[in-house]
């Protein structure tokens, strides 16, 4: 049993190894077709592995949005309600996956705390019927005031201390 099934096109393999390396590092067990054995047919490897996945991740790139291979798992992870499609580049999304919510990693730098890879460990983990993460505390915002505060602290201690220095030569 896999957590996530990655369905991508060939030309992406290096962004896919990147992917599913920071998903597992999150603790998911994740199925690519790096994985057929050599002998094996891939078709009956492919669909034995979409079986036992929980969920589809679909990356929608300029590839794969002519890849009769990923429209066919897409249209599986559809079918069963477990489909996670994904952008990772500007492209045109098939038809038939245009009415369905898509994560957005086109600007991930594979970042952990960014706020998309974030949100797209927690629709997996929806999908999975794991509890989400709960939301990240807001940053603080640096007031003008305390922006200014420690190098204004720094600039009269500085001009203090060359007082104290010329009054004592």
């Amino acid at each position: 049993m896999y957590d996530i099934f990655i369905s991508y096109a060939s030309e992406d393999v290096d962004f896919v190894k990147e992917l599913a390396e920071d998903l597992e590092n999150e603790g998911f067990s994740v199925w690519w077709d790096i994985s057929i054995p050599t002998g094996k047919n891939f078709d009956e490897v492919i669909e034995e592995a979409l079986k036992k996945s929980s969920s589809v991740v679909v990356l929608w790139s300029t590839y794969s949005v002519g890849s009769d291979w990923v429209r066919l798992e897409a249209g599986e992870g559809r079918a069963k309600k477990r489909l996670v499609p994904v952008k990772i580049e500007e492209v045109k999304i098939p038809f038939a996956f245009k009415n369905i919510q898509t994560a957005n990693l086109i600007h991930w730098n594979r970042d952990h705390d960014h706020p998309d890879f974030r949100r797209l460990v927690n629709d997996i983990n929806s999908i999975l019927g794991l509890e989400p993460e709960p939301p990240q505390p807001p940053v603080p915002r640096i007031t003008s005031f305390k922006k200014y505060l420690l190098p204004a602290i720094l600039v009269v201690s500085l001009v203090l201390a060359g007082i104290f220095w010329i009054k004592n030569r």
